[in-house]
């Protein structure tokens, strides 16, 4: 649950884009890197991203989060969860808007190393570019 709390708040802070010069509570580096994996800067079009799976006994929480700059004008792609090296769950996102965010909770399939990959394209006024992320977390 802590894990979940904190992914959701990282997206919200990601998608407000609030500058700030002090955080009281803000995550450490250390604790965002065990909850989410997050991306700044190998994108042309995207200004960050966030993705966490969280598995526990009562099932395996997701999110992805892709934030676009002002060129974006839709992105869509595929989540796909992986238990070990199996595709245990699939589904097409999209949206409209320079922003893409998506969470959700699947049934678990026991204890083990779970893995959320998302593969998608950003589209932009002056073009487009694929993107892939991943996170792997066990229980």
């Amino acid at each position: 649950m802590k894990k979940r709390l904190l992914a959701l708040g990282l997206s919200a802070v990601l998608l407000a884009f609030t500058p700030c010069t002090a955080y009281a509570s803000f995550p450490t580096q250390n604790e965002i890197a065990n909850v989410a994996s997050t991306d700044q800067t190998r994108y042309t079009y995207v200004q960050s991203t966030v993705i966490s799976v969280d598995p526990s006994s009562s099932g395996v929480y997701y999110s992805v989060a892709i934030f676009g700059n002002s060129q974006v004008t839709s992105i869509s792609g595929t989540i796909k969860i992986y238990k070990g090296t199996t595709e245990i769950y699939s589904t097409p996102v999209s949206s409209l808007n320079r922003r893409l965010i998506v969470s959700d909770t699947i049934p678990t399939q026991g204890s083990g190393t779970y893995n959320v990959k998302f593969s998608g394209t950003v589209y932009a006024t002056n073009g487009s570019e694929p993107i892939e992320i991943e996170h792997t977390d066990s229980y």
